[in-house]
């Protein structure tokens, strides 16, 4: 992390401070803090709650009466701002007004995660003073910063004390506003995913739901891919909207979202041929969900169609040099209304040089045979 193997070895480096002639200390705590993640700065706030409880000064400076802003400067004359921040998480409270008092003085946006964190303060007079420095930020030049920071805002939501969901509401107005577009949709590239999701969440509030979801959908993390999915098929969304991301759910790698989007395509009334194309699909469970709506669609229809498809696929009949995952779900389809006499055509996928290939064609060997 940065360079510090954890967040104790910065408390240590803030320990030494004012001893370096060079400022050594100053520079690695500043980078340290501008470098670090809202998920970084959440875990070191954890473990300030137990490991900050020393003062930075060679001299005795008592920890429990007001310290002078002065020696704060004197200190840190280098990284003033930065120190400050992390005086903020310390475990006096004296502390953590010296941190607070400086960061009300700058228009740095290093002060805003910090700033945030102390809006749960457990005293009174510095969580107002944190809320009241919050307030007056929410201004465009501040937009990035706090779109950095939806992580520490989802932690506020939960919080009972102090006005954590007030100004969870006030920030997220802000952030929704559309002249904060651009801050939103760079959150949604961030490393953090709970911030990613913050962001999407935002960006429906002013922006077409269409392009927000499709960013979703193709978004790195399985939870998020997954929200994004069922929301596309929920009925907040108009059908013209369905329509428009069904393409990206029937092209999923998930088998969750495809069946999501099958089930989506039958409450739409569409074609029977969505439904036939999933007959095929190489997850059982798609394959059963789509031979089961198209049995509520024609009580009376046999399977036969998919064995045919299958074999076609199988034998190279339908499409010339199909995938791995073409002849997975085809194997797939003979092992669930193949029959025997099916044998010959599946047998030499059993020496396939695809694994997956090869272990389907063995599992449709043992059922048919079964």
């Amino acid at each position: 992390m940065h360079g510090l193997p954890a967040p104790a070895e910065l408390f240590g480096v803030a320990y030494r401070l004012g001893r370096d002639a060079k400022g050594d200390e100053e520079a690695l705590l500043d980078g340290w803090l501008r470098g670090a993640s809202t998920g970084e700065l959440v875990a070191l706030a954890a473990a300030a709650r137990t490991s900050f409880s020393r003062g930075l000064w060679a001299e005795h400076v008592p920890l429990n009466a007001p310290i002078d802003p002065a020696r704060l400067t004197s200190v840190a004359p280098h990284a003033t701002v930065a120190v400050a921040a992390l005086l903020t998480l310390h475990r006096s409270g004296f502390m953590r007004e010296l941190g607070l008092r400086e960061l009300s003085t700058t228009h740095d946006p290093l002060a805003v995660p910090f700033l945030l964190l102390r809006a749960d303060d457990i005293v009174d007079g510095l969580r107002e003073l944190a809320v009241t420095e919050i307030l007056a930020r929410l201004t465009p030049s501040f937009d990035a910063a706090f779109a950095r920071c939806l992580g520490i805002l989802e932690l506020l939501r939960g919080r009972t004390r102090g006005a954590g969901g007030p100004l969870v509401k006030a920030v997220h107005a802000f952030l929704a506003h559309p002249v904060h577009r651009e801050a939103l949709a760079a959150a949604c590239f961030g490393d953090d995913p709970g911030v990613r999701r913050a962001a999407f969440t935002l960006r429906l509030r002013n922006e077409p739901v269409v392009g927000v979801l499709e960013g979703a959908l193709s978004d790195r993390d399985t939870a998020i891919r997954g929200w994004a999915a069922r929301l596309s098929v929920s009925r907040a969304l108009t059908d013209d909207d369905k329509r428009a991301l069904l393409p990206l759910l029937d092209a999923s790698s998930s088998a969750f979202t495809r069946m999501l989007a099958l089930r989506a395509h039958q409450q739409l009334g569409d074609p029977d041929a969505t439904l036939d194309a999933a007959l095929l699909d190489p997850h059982t469970s798609v394959r059963h969900d789509a031979r089961r709506l198209l049995k509520a669609r024609h009580p009376d229809r046999a399977y036969g169609e998919a064995r045919k498809e299958a074999l076609a696929v199988l034998t190279n009949t339908a499409e010339a040099n199909p995938s791995a995952a073409r002849l997975v779900g085809a194997l797939g389809a003979l092992a669930d209304v193949g029959l025997q006499v099916d044998h010959d055509v599946v047998r030499p996928f059993t020496s396939d040089a695809r694994p997956r290939v090869r272990a389907e064609a063995k599992r449709t060997l043992a059922l048919l045979d079964a």
